[in-house]
């Protein structure tokens, strides 16, 4: 490995701060050192060093509702966004969904098996990806289980959910898609998408890392599901006794 790549590689791994690989049976996976399940306010300091340049901002709904943390930095080349972190919250205030989107200046990108390797290094051995190596997925069970494509269909692949919706992307070269769907089977899925140099399919522009934790999302909807569902029991049972006289 020549010295120039290995300090890429130095660099993506501060980038995803790493940690040792998972075990079959894991803890929650972080990025850049924000981590699943943690109180999202207490995260500014680690999404503000992940990236001294970020400017933090909320991510907020038309009625003014908190939903989420963004960290965006420009390019010092062409002024674009070149890095771009989101991290969204539960109705407790606890992260459930980070994605992290960075654009390299040309003359900087780096070889997809760079990235990947970086990626193993965090996360471990993927669970299934596309021929090409830009595209790489981890999923998990809800009890943190390893599952494995395609023999493991317990779970839909993290590619399905993240697909389709409104994209929260700043920079034109990814869609930042958050999970509109959730599974009983499913616990954390990660995917990772690196879009091609036109010259060398086998350079990367700059990387793209999204990840959720199904469990809890699933478990909210499915609470509110009941309460709903209750509540119209109830409102139902309450009118049993009209009566209607012609």
């Amino acid at each position: 490995m020549s010295l120039s790549k290995t300090s890429v590689y130095i660099s993506l791994l501060a980038a995803l701060a790493l940690h040792a690989a998972p075990s079959q049976a894991q803890t929650l996976p972080d990025l850049g050192g924000v981590k699943l399940r943690a109180p999202l306010q207490a995260q500014r300091a680690q999404i503000a060093k992940m990236n001294p340049a970020y400017q933090i901002t909320e991510i907020t709904t038309t009625s003014g509702q908190v939903v989420g943390l963004q960290g965006l930095a420009f390019s010092s080349v062409d002024k674009k966004p070149a890095d771009q972190f989101v991290a969204l919250q539960d109705e407790s205030g606890n992260v459930w969904y980070m994605a992290r989107a960075q654009r390299f200046d040309e003359g900087k990108y780096v070889p997809n098996d760079t990235i990947n390797q970086a990626l193993v290094d965090k996360y471990g051995d993927f669970s299934s990806g596309s021929p090409d190596s830009t595209n790489r997925y981890w999923s998990f069970s809800p009890q943190e289980h390893q599952l494995k494509k395609p023999k493991d269909d317990r779970c839909p692949g993290a590619n399905t959910h993240f697909s389709g919706g409104q994209s929260l992307s700043k920079i034109p070269e990814f869609s930042i898609f958050v999970p509109s769907k959730f599974y009983a089977s499913c616990g954390v899925a990660i995917k990772t998408r690196l879009p091609s140099w036109s010259r060398d399919n086998n350079i990367a522009t700059g990387y793209l890392i999204t990840m959720a934790d199904m469990k809890p999302r699933y478990e909210a909807l499915e609470r509110q599901s009941n309460a709903e569902a209750a509540a119209r029991k109830r409102e139902s049972d309450a009118m049993k006794d009209n009566k209607v006289k012609f």
